[in-house]
């Protein structure tokens, strides 16, 4: 027969051990996630690519590494700022309608687009991949994106088409000097 006191007693030891086991249960995952997202980090970090992601209203909430090189600022000058900040009025206002038919049809958005780099005066092609960046619950909490460099091939890539384009009215004035001939011939 136990006495009130003591199963009382007995009831807030189980209680604390209980507590106990829950918080080293919680400190595990705690120590799990912290794990996770420094491995997602420095990967992220080790990227050449540009990697961003933005809130509901185009603030920058994440960029990389390469992004603040990039731009030759430090991290915590381009968090918090928004499109306009770092790209032309043109450019920031089609980012924006991007980014809202993103979130409004949970889509993807792949495109090669001219940047103009307004902090670096520079102008470059740039392979961009974004997508709505999407809670645990599908809920759209902002934008997460990556874009990398592709100045170089883009210019290949004109200075091929200018060179088709050149052949192909070489080709078309042979062939008229071509019929020409016959026709006299």
């Amino acid at each position: 027969n136990w006495e009130y006191e003591e199963q009382n007693y007995l009831s807030s030891l189980a209680d604390i051990v209980s507590t106990i086991f829950l918080l080293f249960e919680k400190n595990k995952i705690i120590n799990a996630f912290s794990e996770s997202e420094a491995l997602y980090k420095s990967m992220v970090n080790a990227l050449p690519h540009f990697i961003y992601r933005t809130d509901l209203h185009g603030k920058v909430t994440f960029v990389n590494d390469a992004i603040a090189k990039d731009l030759g600022l430090e991290k915590e000058e381009i968090i918090g700022k928004i499109g306009h900040d770092f790209f032309s009025e043109e450019l920031s206002k089609k980012y924006r309608k991007d980014d809202e038919y993103l979130i409004k049809n949970k889509a993807i958005f792949r495109d090669i687009e001219l940047h103009f780099f307004k902090e670096k005066n520079e102008v470059k092609y740039v392979e961009v991949v974004k997508m709505p960046l999407m809670d645990a619950k599908g809920n759209v909490e902002g934008i997460q994106g990556i874009y990398w460099d592709v100045t170089e091939l883009k210019s290949k890539e004109i200075s091929k088409n200018k060179l088709l384009h050149k052949l192909k009215q070489q080709n078309k004035e042979l062939e008229e000097i071509r019929n020409n001939l016959e026709f006299v011939n």
